[in-house]
C-alpha cells in the first residue's frame, strides 16, 4: 500500500533512550521525504518542549502537540489547528482535584506553565531524576497557579495533573473522568493529561490528512504509549514499537523494532527501498 504520510510519537518512538534521533532513522526519514511522504510528529509535549531538531523542519513537516490540541506547520511554527478547553470545564477539573496533593501544569499557546516549586525541583515530587533538567528547559514557572489559571481560563489547551502516588493518581483519574466533555490520557505513569473532549492525536491527524487530501489508508503511524492508541487505530498502517505498552501492541497492525534499534527506519526501508537493515 502506498504511504503518503507518516506520523510519529516522539518519546519512546522517534526519540531513542537518549532523547535523540539515530543517524539511521534520520537517513530513513530523509529518504521518505525525498519520496514525497509528509512527516508529522504527534506528541503529548507542547510546542515549547520540542527539540530544536524537530522545530527546524529538517525531519518533520508538521507537529501535532499536546496530545492533539494543536497542529503547527514547521519550521514557521504557524498554528493551523487548535481545540481549547471551555473555561467551565477547566474549573470543574480543578474542583474535582481540590484538596488532593497533586501539582498541575497547563498548556497555553504552545507553552507549558507550572508551579514554581515543581519547576525548581521535580524530584521533590518523586519524579525521575531526568525531570530536574527537562522541566526547567521546557516549562515556565508561575507564582500563584490558581490566579494564573483564572486569568487565562479561556486560553487553555490542556491541563495535566502530576503525581507519583499511584493511589492518588487513580483517585484523580476517577474524579476527572466524571467531568463531561474532556479527553483524558497518560503519556507517562505520573501524568493525568486532560484536554477538550474533541482532542486526540487521531482527531488532529484526521484534520491534517483532510487538509492535505490524504486518506487514512495512505497513512502510517508509530507509537509506544497509551496516548497513541487512537492514532494507531486510525491509520491504514498502525505500527507499534517493540518497547510499546501491551495495549498498544494489541491495537497495532505491525510491530517493528524498538526506538533504540531503529524501528521506524526498518519500517521505512521495508516500505520504500532495500537497505542493509532488515525489515520488520
Amino acid at each position: 500500500m502506498e504511504i503518503k504520510l507518516i506520523a510519529m510519537d516522539l518519546d519512546g518512538t522517534l526519540l531513542d533512550s537518549r532523547s535523540a534521533v539515530t543517524p539511521e532513522t534520520r537517513r530513513a526519514i530523509g529518504l521518505a521525504r525525498e519520496a514525497g511522504i509528509v512527516t508529522a510528529a504527534a506528541t503529548g509535549r507542547p510546542l515549547s518542549a520540542l527539540p530544536d531538531f524537530i522545530l527546524d523542519g529538517s525531519l518533520i513537516d508538521f507537529a501535532i502537540t499536546s496530545n492533539g490540541s494543536s497542529i503547527f506547520a514547521l519550521p514557521d511554527r504557524e498554528r493551523i489547528y487548535v481545540r481549547k478547553m471551555p473555561g467551565d470545564t477547566v474549573r470543574s477539573l480543578l474542583e474535582a482535584a481540590r484538596g488532593l496533593k497533586a501539582t498541575v501544569e497547563v498548556y497555553i499557546d504552545g507553552f507549558a506553565y507550572c508551579a514554581e516549586d515543581y519547576y525548581r525541583k521535580p524530584t521533590d515530587f518523586n519524579l525521575p531524576e531526568r525531570m530536574d533538567s527537562y522541566v526547567p528547559a521546557t516549562r515556565r514557572p508561575v507564582s500563584g497557579m490558581q490566579d494564573f489559571l483564572e486569568q487565562n481560563i479561556d486560553s487553555i489547551e490542556g491541563l495535566t495533573f502530576i503525581t507519583a502516588d499511584h493511589a492518588l493518581r487513580e483517585l484523580i483519574r476517577e474524579r476527572v473522568r466524571a467531568v463531561p466533555g474532556i479527553y483524558t490520557t497518560s503519556s507517562a505513569p505520573y501524568y493525568i493529561e486532560t484536554a477538550n473532549g474533541e482532542v486526540s492525536k487521531a482527531n488532529a491527524l484526521r484534520h491534517l490528512c483532510s487538509r492535505l487530501g490524504i486518506s487514512a489508508e495512505h497513512t502510517a503511524t508509530f507509537g509506544d504509549g497509551i496516548n497513541d492508541i487512537e492514532m494507531i487505530i486510525y491509520a491504514g498502517t498502525g505500527v507499534a514499537m517493540a518497547n510499546s505498552a501491551p495495549e498498544l501492541i494489541s491495537a497495532a497492525d505491525l510491530v517493528t523494532a524498538s526506538n533504540d534499534d531503529d524501528g521506524i527506519a526498518r519500517f521505512i526501508y521495508s516500505t520504500l527501498a532495500p537497505s542493509p537493515i532488515s525489515a520488520i
